[in-house]
């Protein structure tokens, strides 16, 4: 679910733009409405684009794609890392003990390490504020769910969608 999810977002996203510039609005008005350059305006206006998270979040929020959604990557990562730790109640695992467990195999044997575990354990337990892209996120996702066998949605990024009559 991790890249559908993504996906979802720069599709709103790259929709929402369309919708303006068909409703004559010039991709330099919309970058001065968000505050972000036109060409990364042009950028988010392609799905196969690779946006960073505060890009999306911020054009997302000026136009109230979302009912709900992060205000910053930092804020992102701690509502999907909260999700993924309620999501793992009861096992008697938690990602800053998976953290701990990756780091420890890796210093005996690399081969008993998932690809990526550690790299993505390190950007989500971090309390830094990363520049992250949608694809590094992504890539920490289906990390994620593939060590916890939990999905990740949109819900547990932190968006909640407007309900379809309000998408206009």
């Amino acid at each position: 679910m991790s890249a559908e999810a993504i996906e979802e977002i720069k599709k709103i996203v790259a929709e929402k733009i369309l919708e303006l510039v068909r409703s004559s609005w010039s991709y330099a008005q919309i970058a001065k409405r968000t505050g972000l350059s036109k060409s990364t305006i042009l950028r988010l206006s392609g799905v196969n684009h690779n946006p960073r998270a505060s890009s999306v979040l911020t054009f997302s929020n000026v136009f109230s794609l979302f009912r709900f959604q992060p205000n910053s990557t930092r804020e992102l990562m701690r509502i999907l890392k909260n999700n993924i730790n309620i999501k793992l109640r009861g096992t008697g695992r938690t990602l800053t003990r998976m953290r701990l467990e990756s780091q420890s195999r890796e210093q005996f044997d690399d081969s008993l390490c998932t690809p990526g575990i550690t790299y993505a354990l390190r950007i989500i337990n971090s309390n830094e504020g990363h520049s992250l892209t949608l694809a590094t996120i992504s890539g920490v996702i289906a990390v994620l769910e593939r060590e916890t066998e939990q999905e990740v949605t949109l819900e547990d990024l932190g968006f909640q969608k407007l309900k379809e009559e309000q998408q206009v």
